[in-house]
């Protein structure tokens, strides 16, 4: 379907899709007709644009979507002005009590794409196991500290190919390494409370470690469902992440 995408610097020509971005419109927001002739997109910008070929793809005929080849395609005759009433829009994913493949999270983000999705909110780590990749402590990831699916787990050059296809889809990953609660993996592999001194020395690693790892504006930290034994936890912990460049969310 995309390799017959064809832009026309939005003049229209016979079979043809013709994409115009436009700046005075506003930045999602997008105009798509189907004429006898032509597939006309405006957009207020490149993510707009991308939502209306989705409004577009919705319209193709079934075999389409499986790669079925075709001689001809017919679309119904429309014209649709769309803009989105809220701009987060998303969903998450938890890989840690059940993991996926890295093929099965690009269907699951193509889906939300589909459906003109914007955010991909990421659980990465759990009470039964870690799933990102840890450079400077492997053990977090071994089999013997996890609970439920054993040795599987996304590596670094994984997780910045996620949030490649993301962008590529119109979409933002947010990544959530969960804190202070939610975190028995954490303790099995460093016998430390992430609330204690030796903990929050460790999980500072490991978040700088993340937040190289992300070339994204935000990293979740969870800190629900526990119990806060140290006060300071969350302020000095958010106050590191934003020192790291990241925004907080909590």
């Amino acid at each position: 379907f995309g390799k017959a995408l064809t832009v026309e610097n939005g003049e229209a020509r016979k079979n043809a899709i013709n994409i115009v971005v436009e700046p005075s419109m506003k930045t999602d927001a997008y105009d798509l007709t189907v004429e006898k002739n032509a597939v006309n997109i405006k957009g207020g910008s490149s993510k707009a644009v991308f939502y209306a070929m989705q409004s577009l793809r919705q319209m193709m005929p079934v075999g389409v979507e499986k790669g079925e080849k075709m001689d001809r395609i017919r679309i119904q005759n429309v014209q649709v002005q769309d803009e989105p009433r809220l701009g987060y829009r998303g969903t998450m994913l938890d890989v840690c009590r059940h993991f996926f493949t890295v093929d099965e999270v690009k269907t699951f983000i193509d889906m939300l794409a589909l459906h003109k999705l914007s955010v991909f909110h990421w659980h990465l780590t759990e009470n039964q196991s870690w799933r990102l990749e840890s450079k400077i402590f492997p053990m977090l990831n071994d089999s013997a500290n996890t609970t439920r699916m054993p040795g599987k787990y996304y590596t670094q050059a994984e997780a910045k190919e996620l949030v490649a296809f993301c962008k590529a889809h119109g979409m933002l990953l947010i990544p959530e390494i969960d804190m202070p609660g939610h975190s028995a993996a954490f303790m099995r592999t460093f016998r430390h409370d992430m609330q204690s001194p030796e903990g929050m020395k460790i999980l500072k690693l490991l978040v700088e470690e993340v937040c190289e790892t992300f070339d994204v504006p935000y990293l979740h930290i969870g800190t629900d469902e526990v119990k806060i034994t140290n006060p300071q936890f969350v302020p000095e912990m958010v106050a590191f992440i934003r020192a790291l460049g990241k925004k907080a969310i909590s």
